[in-house]
């Protein structure tokens, strides 16, 4: 959302204010709460912002289900839309329609890892891993429901997919991504677009592992 989140609170210079100055409606929608965007500066550049705290009930039914309702719902008017979509699956403890109280116990046993006994440990770590693996089936139906609706918008579509990281599951004895592995700042960058063969997608093929400043 800026370049130096710090930095950000001298001069709070984000993506939604270029958008602004080149003539987009801006619109804010998070699975998450507030506090990554108060970080970030430019609340005054958004025309349209909902996040967790607006949706608390529904989240808790519905997941990143929440955000395409919202999109739906959308009042954002104009030729040239920008929407800031952040999403919460599959970040830890990897849900999305789990019983809150399973995620509890859960969150509980994740410390396994300095337990004593090595069996609780790893039928921990392979649970871990399951959720994760079921995560990540339902952001990718999040996704493509997310993809599908925004497809159908007349004109030209560009929806960036990415990531503030990567989560390690095992990579060297390494897990979560509250570590110095390098692993952990890669991440995915992707363009979906109705406009495989324009500048912009030429433009994107050519980065070779960007940084997220570039990807911006």
């Amino acid at each position: 959302m800026s370049y130096n989140p710090v930095a950000a609170y001298r001069r709070q210079t984000t993506i939604f204010e270029i958008a602004q100055k080149q003539g987009f409606t801006t619109g804010f929608y998070s699975a998450q709460n507030i506090k990554p965007l108060q970080i970030a500066g430019g609340l005054s550049f958004l025309d349209q912002m909902e996040t967790r705290e607006d949706w608390q009930a529904l989240y808790d039914k519905k997941r990143d289900g929440v955000i395409l309702d919202q999109m739906k719902a959308s009042s954002l008017k104009g030729r040239n839309q920008f929407y800031f979509l952040h999403q919460r699956t599959n970040h830890g403890p990897y849900y999305c329609d789990t019983d809150q109280k399973v995620v509890e116990r859960f969150d509980h046993r994740a410390n396994a890892r300095r337990a004593k006994d090595w069996k609780w440990r790893t039928d921990t770590l392979m649970d871990r891993i399951r959720r994760y693996h079921h995560g990540l089936l339902c952001y990718d139906k999040s996704l493509d429901e997310l993809l599908t609706k925004l497809g159908e918008h007349p004109g030209a579509l560009y929806v960036f997919i990415t990531s503030d990281h990567s989560e390690i599951m095992g990579d060297a004895g390494v897990w979560g991504h509250a570590n110095l592995y390098l692993n952990t700042a890669l991440v995915p960058m992707i363009l979906a677009t109705n406009r495989p063969n324009g500048e912009i997608a030429k433009r994107f093929a050519e980065l070779e592992l960007p940084t997220s400043f570039q990807f911006m």
